[in-house]
């Protein structure tokens, strides 16, 4: 069983493969494929 594919764990999966680079909050939603209002959420 997975833990699901929701937006936070997509942010998460996005850190934990790029975490030597810095990203813009755009990339971030672009890379982690969720919008950037679900982001600022965060």
């Amino acid at each position: 069983m997975g833990l699901g594919d929701t937006p936070i764990l997509r942010v998460l999966d996005f850190f934990m493969i790029y975490e030597e680079f810095d990203y813009s909050m755009t990339d971030i939603a672009k890379h982690a494929g969720i919008g950037y209002s679900t982001l600022k959420l965060f």
